[in-house]
């Protein structure tokens, strides 16, 4: 649902092509949004070459990354930068592939429930909260 959200602030723009993703129905509401659009602009990269996951859970360094993704690649903005990974208390779990992204939102700040969340970068989305 991350990446179909950032489709459609897009303005679902049309897509053609096909994907190296086998694991999602080209049927499914999403498909459009997640295979062909989010992997064209390389917002989405999946968990391997031919794996995406479509149904897992999305944790909060791959929502973070997604909408820093979109912010760079899709809208071609310079991101904020200067952030260290040190407000984050499990900044040595943070994964390799997140690290930019992570100090980009610590930086820029998208959300006013970040700082809530620092110490569970690995956890499901669906367990934030900025209330």
């Amino acid at each position: 649902m991350a990446v179909t959200v950032l489709y459609r602030l897009a303005g679902e723009p049309e897509v053609t092509g096909e994907t190296a993703f086998t694991d999602v129905n080209e049927e499914a509401y999403y498909y459009r949004a997640l295979l062909l659009w989010a992997s064209q602009n390389e917002i989405a990269k999946g968990i391997t070459e031919t794996k995406f996951a479509p149904n897992g859970s999305v944790t909060r360094e791959q929502a973070v990354t997604f909408l820093y993704r979109y912010v760079v690649n899709y809208l071609s903005q310079e991101p904020a930068s200067g952030s260290d990974l040190s407000v984050f208390r499990d900044a040595d779990e943070i994964s390799t592939y997140a690290k930019e992204a992570m100090a980009w939102a610590a930086a820029e700040g998208p959300s006013g429930g970040l700082r809530r969340w620092h110490s569970r970068s690995h956890e499901p989305c669906d367990s934030c909260s900025d209330g």
